[in-house]
Parts: structure tokens; C-alpha cells; sequence
């Protein structure tokens, strides 16, 4: 049963909330849901410009376009399950569907770039640059991820220009007293004040980004003040009294008037109401307290109130002088961001969400081009509210005009609290209260497709009866964690293996981690002894720290691991060492720099490999410099002339004249790095991907480039992983989340949460600003629940992190937790534990790829030439040659009538006047006997135009004609323009016919390659 109605049935306007759990389809539920629409004949504006599906990453986007692409292809080819499926979506006989699929994966070819599967990121910039006019912006403007640079680049230029007793000189004096005043006593001295302030602005500013509005800049110092007098007078007077009447004060109490009388006002306030103030009563004490019980009573009241006043004034102000700070340096960071012509992303969201009303609505789909009618939103508990304060008006415009909105989500896996994501907004619109004019229908998915019973088994239990005993119910009842229900399909029904295992933490570290190391590297071995292959198995943990640790166990056991933590290039040793030598060549008094390279990995293994071992590379080794005068390149240049001249005068003369890719390739060339790192071949490349990226907005400068490497998203930089690659996933839950693996080791620990002590609440005001920590919350009762609803949210979000962690395996399931105290989490819902049974998979046959099977297609040489003779082919030689390989592909054999074969060929293409013009070249290239000899038909002959072939190592070429007989195998390469690569052409159809050696090892393989403007062929032997 399909889980939404027929497009037939469906009715417009309309909103449906798809609640689903960890492993029920949410990403084939959205590729069927988007297929229904795009290829539905009865729902109105259902072109590509009118659909927008969400998702929250770019894997997931990419994810979700595969999806939805396959679910087309699988459709066009008559894949019978999935005409199935589809007929129950789609009021159309199942050939009209076949065709409707093939004709809509023909116009998404053709129109890609309105095959709208974005990122809410991507979407939402699309939409600010389309409204830059009204924005005051460049519609070009880069995009950044950070204010972290900004906001320091802000600060230097800002103190730059203050000058002694400027304005600007007397407000940082008086942010330095507000500071100072703030601090508890036992702080230290601010030597650097100026990196307190930076930093805590750029805190402020990446939590501020999360909201529409600006901070209110509250001034509570004479309050403060005033209260302080207040509280000390009471506090006199109090003592004074006490002390007449001769009662027995109880000491800690005495202690706390003590420090009132002194004006030591914080140190009271920051601690709990005292419940005891005398000690026991002897004699008539009992009568003196009776006689001014009245007097004493009100004095420690009205004390107790105006030290909760004192608290909450106080945890108001703390971040006064920061919000003064960054509104001081806001214009100076609008200059730098104008100066660079860049944005940060928060501030499109800011900026939209201020700009963005119902009645500008139609004017900005105008601007976009279409009017979006219907909305996909993917993993909608990862929402934030400025976010969803920018998506409501469109999606609003669009429902009010018969238009729909689906939303999938699950509250229990919303882990990504700390970038703003609200799990409130989902549980919001599955509670109806955002479209009342279009109530939403709430179609949950109930079957877990990823794990087996034991293991859904166990994660339900684990979140309902020992959430119970850990009094947690509230905290998993808000998330939904708390009794929800899930299925597994029959095929999993009595299947999975679960095991947990808890370690007691002791005295001895040392024998924890042995315990800890020993458990990890068991299951490993235990998981390969049965079958798994390492690429099954998936490590997860909370903490980076700890996939470094268990990094280093996996590497001294010589068990194969990818770290997905750790695939940023630019912490790769090699790649680190290049940027230095870039740095260098940008800037040849950056002394630092080019020692860094000297003495680095990639410099030690050119003189160990690469140059014959003589005197003057011995001497390098001893040599240190020591005592030398001026720059450092200019000492080395004069202690090895041959080293600099081999390696680096010429790329020290071609900086600035080469562009930067080219000069990039020069330098990786020049040092031979894939020859003497071949294991970084992928690092490399993806350096290469990064430059490309970089050019193409426009900058061409390597200072510009280094700069926004620093800068540059740590996904841009990421290594992709190829499925293949057969080692253990070592990664974070964050990093897991939406993956599954056969095997999954979760290895936890008991720690402290780190809580953020800025507290923000908005206000029709603006953002109040509060420290919220377990001093300024001991008092006041509004900050004491605020504390208790922040304790709240961070069990929840630990709740749904373990949620996430548990679920992604799909047979097995093992848990290994250290802790202290059994009632913290997570060792508070669980306990040592196995059910099911273990799984014996068929061993997989591993997948090599080594350096020997891979041929490389990069150019291992440096050019001879400097810069003038560089060439790049016509664009008019380059469309020619697409047209003969166009013509030939669709000729087979050729008859006695040439010209009728090409004109059949030329037939089927696109219609070209130059297809006309190339025919007559054609006919008389094809009537040579020599050429002819490769058209003939003949018996057992079959050819096989544009044929694909994979090599052992991946990578996909494509042949233009190949020949198969019954004893031999022949491919043909054809070319236009003269033969002057003649050997490049050689040594290209040698690969082919390397590959064709690999697949068909009993047959004779032959080459050819044909110049179609030269009239001749040249066997390949």
C-alpha cells in the first residue's frame, strides 16, 4: 500500500508531516514523492522549476538526486518492481509511465540546472542574490562559512586606526573597566585583552547568526550599583543587629555578612539560598530571637531578594561590553566583508529574514524566475528558526495558491543543537500550528528497512523501560525517544546481534585503556574472522579526541582504517608542506615558511631519492644556517646552487606570470610528488580540484588563494571515500548520521558536557543576552529554570546522539561505555548485555588496487617552455571532431552505397548544417581500402561503437569503435587533425588494449588509429 495518496486523489492545497525513525526510507519515501509530481499529468505546476526538494548537506542532496534519477532510469527500462510501485502513485497505464519517465529524464538532461535538489543553504542564497539590489549588495559576492577571520581582520583594522584619546581609545578603556568589573576575583589579569574580546565576539556573533534580530544593548552598571549599596547597607545593619541581640549566628552565614559589610557582593550572590542562619539556641536565646524574629526575618528577606535581583542584573550585563564590542567593530566588519567581496552565510539568513514579507512574495519568485508551487524539505528537525522564519513566507505564498509542502523528519535525531537546529519547529508543524488553512496530515513510517529485530529490539527497550529508571522519561517523551514504535520487514524478523559491555573506571588509566584497546581490536578481529569485510565495519564515537586514540590502536594492529574526521587535505603532511613552499614563492622573505619546506618530508625524499647521493646533499643534512645574514632563500641559493637550480629557480621565476593552476601543476611536477608520494595521489588532485574551484570566482592570485584556504569550508577540502576502499569507517555520531554499516562498534564514555554560558532569549525587543552557568543561576528563580531547561536540552540532545548511534548498524551492534558514576549517562540506560546471534557472512573476495595496476594519466614531466608556448585547441578543431565521432558512432558496416550510410547516420543526430559539410570528407576517408577494412561486415564480426571500459583501478573511458570476432578482439581510435601526437594517440589506444587483454584473455587484441583529415591508418601493435 502506498504510503501517499494517488495523484489522482490528492487535493491541492495541502501539507503532510512524514515522522520517520532511523532506517524507515526517508530518502526513497522523497525520490517517489518528487517522481509522483514530475511525472503525475493531473497536478498542476509540476514542471522542474516548480518542485524544490531540501535536503541539509551536499551528500545528501547528491544522495537524493541519485535517488530520484535511478527511480526514473529504472522506470524507463520497464524494471517491473518499480513500474509496481509507481502505478499505485500515478493514475497512468504503466507504458505511459515508461514513456513519461523517459521523456522527463531527457528534459532534466537538458535542463539540469532546474533539477531543483538543493541544499537550504544553496536555495537560500539563490534567493539573497536574487534580491542583492533591494539588499544593498553585489549579486557576485562570495560566500563564506565563518566570521571567525572577519571578525579578527576587523579588530586589527579597528585598532589600526585608534589613535590615543580617540573615541575609539576611550570606549576600549572603558570596555577593559566593564570587563574587569564583571570577572569574578579569582580570574587572572587580562595581559592580552584584545584576544578576550575577539574571541568572545566571535562567539557571540556565530550564536547571534542564528536569529533575525539584533542584540539589545542592556546597561544594567548602575543598577548594579545601587543594588550593591542597598545590599551592603541591609547587610550592616543585619550584622549590627545580630551582634547586639548576641545570637549564635551559624559561622558560614556570619561569613556571608562578613563579606556583604565588605561589599564582596558576588561572592554571596553566586551561591545557593542559605537554609540555616543560627546555630542551636541555649538559654534565653530562643526569647531574644522571638522578640525580634519580625526585624531579623524581613532584613534577611529583603538581603536574599536583592541579592536574586543582584544575580539576574548581573548575568544581564555580563556580556554588555562584548555586545558593545561587536556593535563597535560591526561597521568595520561590513568594510572588510565589502573590501573582500564577501559574505558570511548567517548573514544571508539574517539579512533574508529581515528582508522577506508576504507581500514581496510574487516579486521575489519573479526574481527567481518561477513560482516554486511545491516543497520537499528532507531531515526538517535540523531547521533553524532563522531558517525557518526565511522558508515559512514561501512556503505560505505557495500553499495559499494550491500549492504543498512535505516534510519529513525525526525529532529523536535531531544532534545538531549547537549550529541552531530546533527539533521544536518539527514537532510544531506535525502539531499544526504553522498553515491553519491547510492542517497538517501526519503520515508516520513505521518499518525499520536498515537493522534486524534484535536490534530494533534493543534500541526501543533501552529508550523506554531504562529511560524510566534513569529519570529521563521527560527529557525522551519531548524528543519522542519515549515508547515509539517500529517494525522490521519478515526477512529480519529473529535476526541481529547485539552486545554491550560497560568498564568501570578505576585508579589505574593505564589498565582502562588496555581493556578499552583489547575490547575494540577483539570485535575487529572477531567481525574479519567471520566474514565482514573491514569497509563492513563502522567505529563511532562522540569526541575527536577519541578517534584519534583509537586511530593510533587501529594503525600499531596494522588493521586498515579511514577516518572521516581526518580527511581534510590540509592536515596531511604533504599538502601542508606545499602551501608553505606556495607561501615561500608568494613571499621570499617568509623565512619560516621555507624552512618549513626544506626540512619537511617532501624535500628530504627528493635528496634521498631523486638525487645521486654526492657531497653537496651529505652536507645539506649538517648544514643549519647558523650565523647567516639576510634572507634564507638567498643563504641557501649560495650554499647549494645546483639543488636551487634543479628545484626551484625556475618556478621562482614563473610566479606571478603563470596562472595559478598552472603554476600549481609546474610545482607538483617540478618535485615529481605523485612518483615519490603515489599514496597522495588523491590529496594531490584533490589540491588541483580546490585551485580550479578557487579560479573559477574570478582570483587568480596565490596570496588570495592561501588566504581562503584558511577559510574555505572543511568540505570543500574533504577527500571523498570510494566505497571500495576496504577498511574500518572511524568517525564521529555527527559524522554517521544518516549512514548505516553491517557492523558498528560504538565505543562511549562518561564526560562532563561542555555548556555554553550564553543564554539567549528573544524578545519583541531584540536578543537579551545572559551568563547563564551554575553560579548566576543559584538564585534567581527565572535563570534557575532556565539552567534546569538547559540541563534539559543538552540530556536530550546526548539522548538523541546515542539514539543516532545506535541505529546505524544493520546486523550488528556492539556498545563498550567507561564510566564513574553508573546514574550519568549513557551508563545510567545501560548495562552488560548480548542478544541474538552472531552473523557467519560468505567471505568477500577483497578488492585490490595497487600502484601497479593504475596507469597514470597526468603528465609526470615539466614543460620545456616557460610561458609563451602554451596552447590550447580551437574551440571550431574541437566541435569538428565531435561531429565525425557523432557520424561514425552510428555506422556499423558500411555497403556498396557509402554516402547512403553516412546520410542514415547523419539522419538520426540532431540536425547540423556542419554534418553536411563533414560528409563529403567522410565518403572519401570511408572508400579507402585501409580504412574500409574496419567496415566490412563479416561473419562472427560484431562492433561495438562508444563502448565504456573500466580499468582495475575505476577509472571509466570510453572507446570509439571496437571490433569483435570469434579469435581476436580489434579497437579503433579515430582522429581529426594532423598526427603530430602521434604518440600520445599510440600510447592512449595501448591502454585500451591493455584493458582488453584483462577481459578477454584467450583472444588476440589489435589496435588502430585512423586520421580521418590525413586519409591514412596506423596499425597499433
Amino acid at each position: 500500500m502506498a504510503l501517499f495518496p494517488n495523484d489522482k486523489d490528492l487535493t491541492f492545497p495541502h501539507v503532510y508531516v512524514i515522522p520517520a525513525s532511523a532506517g524507515s526510507g526517508k530518502t526513497f519515501t522523497l525520490a517517489h514523492r518528487y517522481v509522483q509530481f514530475i511525472l503525475s499529468p493531473v497536478i498542476s505546476s509540476n514542471s522542474l522549476r516548480n518542485i524544490l526538494a531540501i535536503t541539509f548537506t551536499k551528500l545528501a542532496a547528491k544522495e537524493m538526486k541519485e535517488r530520484i534519477l535511478k527511480l526514473l532510469k529504472e522506470a524507463a527500462l520497464e524494471n517491473s518492481e518499480t513500474l509496481n510501485r509507481l502505478a499505485e502513485l500515478l493514475h497512468l497505464p504503466p507504458q505511459e509511465i515508461v514513456l513519461q519517465a523517459q521523456r522527463t529524464l531527457n528534459g532534466i538532461l537538458e535542463q539540469y540546472s532546474d533539477f531543483n535538489i538543493r541544499t537550504i543553504d544553496s536555495f537560500l542564497t539563490t534567493v539573497f542574490k536574487a534580491s542583492s539590489f533591494e539588499l544593498g549588495i553585489q549579486p557576485d559576492v562570495e560566500i563564506t562559512f565563518d566570521y571567525t577571520v572577519i571578525v579578527e581582520r576587523a579588530f586589527q583594522q579597528f585598532s589600526r586606526e585608534m589613535t590615543e584619546e580617540s573615541d575609539g581609545d576611550k570606549f576600549i578603556q572603558e570596555l577593559l573597566q566593564l570587563i574587569e568589573d564583571n570577572e569574578s576575583s579569582s580570574n587572572t589579569f587580562l595581559w592580552n585583552p584584545f584576544k578576550k574580546i575577539s574571541r568572545e565576539v566571535q562567539h557571540l556573533q556565530n550564536q547571534l547568526s542564528k536569529y533575525s534580530q539584533s542584540p539589545v544593548l542592556t546597561d544594567y552598571s548602575k543598577e548594579i550599583a545601587f543594588l550593591k549599596e542597598e545590599i551592603t547597607a541591609k547587610g550592616k545593619e543585619l550584622q549590627l543587629l545580630l551582634e547586639q541581640l548576641n545570637l549564635p549566628v551559624y559561622h558560614h552565614f556570619k561569613g556571608d555578612l562578613e563579606k556583604i559589610v565588605r561589599g564582596n557582593i558576588y561572592d554571596v550572590a553566586q551561591k545557593e539560598k542559605r537554609s540555616k542562619y543560627f546555630n542551636a539556641f541555649k538559654g534565653n536565646d530562643a526569647d531574644v530571637y522571638a522578640k525580634n524574629k519580625i526585624k531579623i526575618e524581613l532584613l534577611i528577606e529583603e538581603i536574599n531578594t536583592k541579592l536574586s535581583q543582584f544575580m539576574l542584573l548581573y548575568a544581564g550585563n555580563y556580556y554588555h561590553p562584548f555586545v558593545r564590542a561587536l556593535l563597535l567593530v560591526e561597521k568595520t566588519m561590513q568594510e572588510v566583508q565589502l573590501l573582500e567581496g564577501s559574505v558570511v552565510l548567517d548573514d544571508i539568513n539574517r539579512s533574508l529574514a529581515r528582508y522577506l514579507s508576504t507581500e514581496i512574495m510574487p516579486e521575489v519568485y519573479l526574481k527567481l524566475g518561477d513560482r516554486i508551487a511545491h516543497f520537499m524539505i528532507d531531515e526538517f528537525q535540523d531547521t533553524s528558526p532563522v531558517q525557518w522564519q526565511n522558508l515559512l513566507p514561501l512556503i505560505e505564498e505557495s500553499v495559499s495558491k494550491n500549492g504543498s509542502l512535505f516534510a519529513v523528519g525525526d525529532t529523536k535525531q535531531s544532534i545538531y543543537g549547537f549550529r541552531g537546529a530546533d527539533w521544536h519547529i518539527f514537532k510544531n508543524l506535525i502539531d499544526g500550528k504553522y498553515f491553519p488553512s491547510a492542517l497538517a496530515e501526519v503520515l508516520p513510517l513505521t518499518v525499520n528497512y536498515r537493522s534486524a529485530e534484535f536490534l530494533v529490539n534493543f534500541v526501543k527497550q533501552t529508550f523506554t523501560e531504562k529511560i524510566i529508571h534513569a529519570n529521563l522519561k521527560e527529557e525522551a517523551e519531548a524528543s519522542g525517544l519515549y515508547n515509539f514504535a517500529q517494525d522490521v520487514p519478515p526477512s529480519e524478523k529473529g535476526k541481529g546481534y547485539v552486545e554491550v559491555r560497560l568498564i568501570e573506571k578505576g585508579d589505574e588509566e593505564e589498565k582502562e585503556l588496555a581493556e578499552q584497546q583489547q575490547y575494540v581490536l577483539s570485535t575487529i578481529t572477531d567481525l574479519s574472522l567471520r566474514g565482514f569485510a573491514f569497509r563492513d565495519i563502522a567505529l563511532l564515537t562522540p569526541k575527536n579526541d577519541d578517534v584519534v586514540k583509537i586511530s593510533s590502536w587501529l594503525n600499531n594492529h596494522s588493521i586498515p582504517f579511514l577516518s572521516l574526521s581526518t580527511l581534510d587535505i590540509r592536515k596531511r603532511k604533504i599538502i601542508g608542506e606545499l602551501l608553505a613552499l606556495l607561501r615561500f614563492f608568494d613571499s621570499p622573505i617568509d623565512d619560516f615558511s621555507f624552512a618549513e619546506f626544506l626540512y619537511g618530508d617532501i624535500f628530504k625524499e627528493i635528496l634521498r631519492q631523486e638525487l645521486p647521493l654526492t657531497n653537496e646533499e651529505e652536507r645539506f643534512a649538517e648544514e643549519n644556517f647558523e650565523g647567516r645574514t639576510g634572507y634564507f632563500y638567498v643563504a641557501f641559493k649560495k650554499a647549494f646552487p645546483k639543488l636551487w637550480g634543479k628545484y626551484f629557480d625556475r618556478l621562482f621565476g614563473l610566479i606571478g606570470y603563470l596562472p595559478l593552476y598552472d603554476f600549481v601543476s609546474e610545482t607538483i611536477k617540478t618535485f615529481t610528488l605523485f612518483q615519490l608520494f603515489p599514496k597522495e595521489e588523491s590529496a594531490l588532485i584533490k589540491l588541483l580540484e580546490c585551485v580550479k574551484v578557487f579560479e573559477s570566482s574570478g582570483s587568480n592570485s596565490v596570496k588570495d588563494f592561501l588566504s581562503s584556504s584558511d577559510e574555505m569550508d572543511a568540505e570543500q577540502w574533504s577527500l571523498e571515500i570510494p566505497d571500495t576502499l576496504d577498511a574500518v569507517r572511524l568517525m564521529t555520531i555527527h559524522k554517521a548520521k544518516g549512514l548505516g554499516f553491517p557492523a558498528t562498534i560504538v565505543f562511549l564514555k562518561e564526560s562532563r558536557q561542555k555548556t555554553e554560558s550564553r543564554m539567549l532569549i528573544e524578545t519583541d525587543g531584540g536578543i537579551e543576552i545572559f551568563r547563564l552557568t551554575k553560579e548566576t543561576a543559584a538564585r534567581n528563580e527565572m535563570l534557575v529554570n532556565e539552567n534546569k531547561k538547559k540541563i534539559k536540552d543538552q540530556n536530550i540532545d546526548e539522548l538523541n546522539k546515542l539514539y543516532v548511534a545506535f541505529t546505524r548498524a544493520q546486523k550488528e551492534l556492539y556498545i563498550l561505555t567507561t564510566y564513574k558514576k553508573k546514574e550519568n549517562l549513557p551508563a545510567s540506560i545501560l548495562e552488560d548485555f548480548t542478544a541474538g546471534e552472531k552473523y557467519q557472512m560468505e567471505k568477500a573476495e577483497p578488492i585490490r588496487e595497487t600502484a601497479s595496476d593504475i596507469i597514470p594519466l597526468y603528465k609526470t614531466h615539466s614543460a620545456l617552455t616557460q610561458i609563451s608556448a602554451y596552447e590550447k585547441i580551437g574551440l571550431h578543431e574541437t566541435e569538428r571532431g565531435d561531429i565525425v565521432h557523432a557520424i561514425l558512432s552510428h555506422i556499423e558496416f558500411l555497403s556498396d552505397d557509402i554516402s547512403s550510410d553516412i546520410q542514415r547516420a547523419i539522419d538520426v543526430l540532431p540536425e547540423r548544417k556542419e554534418f553536411a559539410i563533414e560528409k563529403e570528407n567522410l565518403i572519401q576517408f570511408l572508400s579507402l581500402p585501409e580504412i574500409r577494412i574496419y567496415f566490412t561486415q563479416e561473419k562472427n564480426r560484431a562492433v561495438q561503437n562508444e563502448k565504456e571500459i573500466s580499468s582495475s583501478g575505476g577509472r571509466l573511458y570510453r572507446m570509439d569503435r571496437v571490433i569483435i570476432e570469434s579469435d581476436r578482439i580489434t579497437v579503433v581510435d579515430f582522429k581529426t587533425g594532423t598526427d603530430e601526437k602521434g604518440e600520445e594517440y599510440n600510447e592512449q589506444v595501448h591502454n585500451y588494449m591493455e584493458m582488453l587483454s584483462q577481459l578477454f584473455p584467450a583472444k588476440t587484441i589489435n589496435g588502430a588509429l585512423l586520421y580521418v583529415d590525413m586519409r591514412k591508418a596506423v596499425v597499433v601493435s
